[in-house]
């Protein structure tokens, strides 16, 4: 009789071992980050770019909450209603030579807690804003910059059978948004100094995001023929953006 009852127990352990094993299975599978990690790998940090303000400009350009140094009296207005550029440089034949947009936007952290992740028909396979939320808390991402550091380490590790179903979703969750909205980029930089942000650098343009006001202030300087690494930092340090 006891022989039986510990058959029984030791049956009913082997199935919850097994039973255990098979889910575990089906989440690390099926959410498995494995091909998001191209896109997670473009980041990739310089040195960072230490910008100290520069407070003796005349004259500004001035856009959606954003002001720099007003280098753009050649530019014209755009045109073209698609256009996402606020001003644009042409040659003879009209063809665009350099340019510059601005405005701002939700920081990556902010679109990540929303309870409808619907940009860029972003498919987040039964996640929620309550698990990015928590898998944010636990990791200690409280914004941008902390969030593509994390994803520049967090490519190189990986989930087993051990990791816990709630970090299997959220690790997946988050990663899949950073594939979706990060650009293609080359590198990125770390902005510090008297603004915090990062650049994203892109083969003919690069993306300036400044944090302030819980938003992201965006500045995108094409191309970089005209605009030179030294010639955006010049005109970074105569940014003002507004309180």
């Amino acid at each position: 009789m006891k022989k039986k009852r510990n058959l029984i127990i030791g049956l009913v352990i082997a199935l919850l071992v097994v039973g255990f094993i098979g889910l575990k299975c089906f989440y690390l599978i099926y959410y498995s980050p494995k091909d998001l990690e191209n896109d997670i790998k473009k980041i990739k940090f310089t040195e960072p770019l230490v910008i100290k303000k520069d407070n003796d400009v005349k004259e500004y350009l001035e856009h959606d909450g954003i002001k720099i140094r007003n280098d753009f009296k050649d530019f014209k207005e755009k045109v073209e209603q698609d256009s996402s550029y606020l001003r644009i440089l042409t040659d003879e034949s009209g063809k665009t030579e350099a340019a510059i947009s601005m405005g701002k936007d939700y920081t990556w952290i902010d679109y990540l807690k929303e309870d409808e992740v619907t940009f860029y028909n972003a498919k987040p396979k039964k996640t929620t804003s309550k698990e990015r939320i928590n898998f944010l808390k636990k990791e200690k991402i409280t914004n941008d910059i902390e969030l593509f550091k994390f994803l520049n380490k967090e490519e190189k590790r990986k989930n087993n059978i051990f990791t816990s179903i709630k970090d299997i979703k959220g690790r997946y969750s988050v990663m899949l948004m950073a594939s979706v909205f990060m650009p293609d980029v080359q590198s990125m930089t770390e902005i510090k100094g008297d603004y915090i942000g990062y650049t994203y650098n892109m083969k003919r343009a690069k993306e300036v995001d400044i944090l302030k006001n819980n938003k992201r202030y965006i500045i995108t300087f094409y191309d970089r023929d005209y605009f030179t690494d030294e010639y955006v930092e010049e005109l970074l340090k105569t940014i003002v953006i507004e309180e």
